[in-house]
């Protein structure tokens, strides 16, 4: 492996976990392990000579139940007391969770004909100590798929999570994973950073009202935020207990009865039915995603009988209408407590890996109006991740700058930007911003003037006020290699203009638009 080093965006949600990269090519890639999975189950499973984790993992639910472990990040931090809705394993330890795991001595061969049974031995792990096996396997997976060292990463968390012990204990685990450099920003955020990486300069350099719809596992989280040029503050969240699981009880009940009404078999009490019944289900759901039509089949539920079923799409959104209608009256309990009108947002985005319901899709968009844009086309489950690489990148490249540094002791985004407008001088003595305060750093710009066979001359400034020489004079630039001598200006001929802002550097590009010809210039400031 190279000694390059490079760092990764981590979705870390409840149920699953998704990891995402610039390293590889100049877009952001998601990163599939070993098994390919892009997804990754957060799921870990002790065995009597391995430790499985993921899709792996989850397979062991049913033969292994005992011993395979998931949801243990959603508890991280948390007090004994303080956790809902306990897992059977989970027990006490000086107030904090631990999970009671058997673990079988290696096979040895040589005691293979003894008569006596093995008895396994007890041991606890916390939720943290899980996570750090389970977040090590994630990064050699990644340092697999890139080929580079992993240094540092980014991760998302729900915003409830941001400001508290919780976010400050992950932040510890994920760093005694292996992560150097470790910066957590909230989901939503991460959602708009990967749209914004998506959308148009004009589309970017604009106040917008966005909401970010979140349909995950276990909740359904409304979040609307104002990006005022790449800067996002939240302006009102709410959340509703409706969640993929929700979803999946549905078609396991559907199925489950069509199962007891055939058979005259009620499976109830039996858990392993049960599971192998949920894990089926989930796939199910996910193919109704796509097709009008499709059926549902275990082998040897129960007593050895078969279940073969189908369900079609219109009636699963029958059944499933009471619960999007819980997850609209959230969105619009979010706006009402915004003070922002249902006619002033601008787009919506749709997350979370529930949200491919085509029901649920059409139900949230018939909530806005013709012109605001409803945003799908990432991966719903892959959009967190995406956006998490996008920030790793920026901080990658400048780990080394003491403001970026401070970065990574702030639980939540808060990108490099421009505290003053950058402009130019006019004819009249008038400032004329390009680029405005709060723009997010790296920026670019472009204008249009035209070839008037005389140097072109720039004044740049830096300021708030209307008048040029009241603001801080940056730079004058002179650009006279369009001219020709002897020449009369050619009637319409366009010379284009790029500024390309960073925090250190104003590069402008200059390119006569008919004959190409182009000339650079580089500013410190």
């Amino acid at each position: 492996m190279s000694k390059e080093t490079c760092w990764i965006g981590i979705s870390l949600g409840r149920d699953n976990a998704a990891l995402s990269t610039t390293s590889v090519t100049d877009n952001v890639d998601i990163i599939a392990n070993e098994d390919g999975d892009r997804l990754i189950p957060v799921c870990v499973s002790f065995g009597q000579q391995d430790f499985l984790i993921g899709t792996q993992a989850k397979n062991q639910l049913v033969f292994n139940s005992q011993n395979t472990i998931q949801q243990f990040i959603d508890i991280i931090g948390k007090n004994y007391d303080d956790i809902e809705n306990r897992d059977a394993k989970l027990d006490e330890k000086d107030g904090k969770p631990v999970y009671n795991i058997e673990i079988y001595p290696p096979f040895n061969e040589e005691n293979e004909e003894e008569e006596e049974e093995i008895e396994p031995e007890i041991k606890q792990f916390s939720p943290e100590e899980l996570t750090i096996r389970y977040l090590e396997s994630l990064k050699k997976s990644a340092e697999n798929f890139i080929g580079k060292e992993i240094e540092g990463c980014v991760v998302s968390v729900p915003i409830t999570k941001i400001q508290n012990n919780e976010c400050n204990v992950l932040k510890d685990v994920i760093q005694k994973a292996g992560f150097k450099y470790v910066q957590t920003i909230s989901e939503p955020a991460a959602a708009v950073l990967a749209y914004l990486n998506k959308n148009s300069e004009e589309d970017i350099l604009c106040d917008k009202n966005i909401l970010i719809a979140d349909l995950g596992g276990k909740s359904f989280k409304s979040c609307l935020v104002k990006n005022s040029y790449g800067i996002i503050t939240v302006l009102s969240q709410e959340e509703c207990p409706v969640g993929g699981k929700d979803f999946d009880d549905i078609l396991v009940n559907y199925f489950k009865n069509e199962f007891k009404k055939k058979n005259h078999i009620d499976i109830d009490d039996n858990k392993r039915a049960l599971t192998k019944l949920r894990l089926a289900s989930e796939k199910t759901k996910r193919t109704l995603s796509r097709s009008a039509t499709t059926s549902c089949s275990v082998d040897s539920l129960a007593e050895g009988i078969d279940m073969h079923s189908t369900i079609n799409k219109m009636r699963f959104d029958m059944l499933s209408n009471k619960l999007i209608n819980q997850c609209l009256e959230t969105i619009e309990d979010t706006v009402e407590n915004s003070n922002v009108l249902f006619e002033e947002i601008d787009e919506v985005i749709i997350i979370g890996g529930a949200s491919r319901m085509p029901k649920f899709q059409s139900k949230v968009e018939s909530l806005f109006e013709e012109y605001t844009k409803i945003k799908n086309d990432i991966e719903p489950d892959e959009a967190i991740a995406m956006g998490c690489a996008i920030q790793a990148k920026l901080l990658s490249e400048n780990i080394n700058k003491p403001e970026y540094k401070k970065l990574l002791e702030d639980n939540e985004i808060k990108l490099p930007h421009l505290t003053q407008s950058l402009g130019i001088e006019d004819n009249n003595g008038d400032f004329i911003p390009i680029i405005p305060k709060n723009t997010v750093l790296p920026a670019t710009r472009f204008f249009e003037v035209d070839n008037t066979n005389t140097p072109l001359y720039f004044a740049f400034y830096q300021g708030d006020s209307e008048i040029a020489n009241e603001n801080k004079l940056v730079s004058q630039v002179m650009i006279d290699d369009f001219v020709i001598e002897g020449s009369e200006p050619k009637e319409g001929e366009k010379i284009n203009i790029r500024l390309n802002l960073s925090p250190e550097n104003l590069v402008i590009n200059a390119q006569n638009k008919t004959t190409k010809q182009s000339t650079k210039i580089t500013i410190k400031i």
